[in-house]
Parts: structure tokens; C-alpha cells; sequence
């Protein structure tokens, strides 16, 4: 994968936790953000995996 496909990736995430929040309701707030945090940490490996110059830190700040 490259540089773009990191991006769009990440772009996607963010829309999905921005869709989320605004639909979750109060009592799963971290039970949600947690499954949240999860797959995207799991995302983040296998882009790890893929590319060796992957960074992970700004792709996670990238799906905030």
C-alpha cells in the first residue's frame, strides 16, 4: 500500500467515528470507543505490516 492508500484509509475511519458519535448512545460511550480504538490499531498493524515506512502515529491521529 502506498502514502495515498494510508490516507484514504485513514480519512474513512475518521468519517466512521465522526458517524458513530453521533449515534452512540451514552450508556456503550466507552465500550464503542474502545471497539473504536481496536480496529483501528489492528488496521494500523497489518498497514505496518505492508510497508515497513508506515507511520503509525499519524495515521492514528489521522482517524481522530
Amino acid at each position: 500500500m502506498t502514502k495515498k492508500h494510508f490516507i484514504k484509509l485513514a480519512a474513512v475511519l475518521k468519517a466512521h467515528r465522526n458517524a458513530i458519535d453521533k449515534l452512540k448512545p451514552f450508556d456503550y460511550q466507552d465500550e464503542i470507543a474502545w471497539a473504536e480504538d481496536s480496529l483501528v490499531s489492528k488496521i494500523a498493524d497489518m498497514c505496518e505490516e505492508m510497508n515497513p515506512k508506515f507511520d503509525r502515529k499519524k495515521f492514528i491521529a489521522a482517524t481522530k
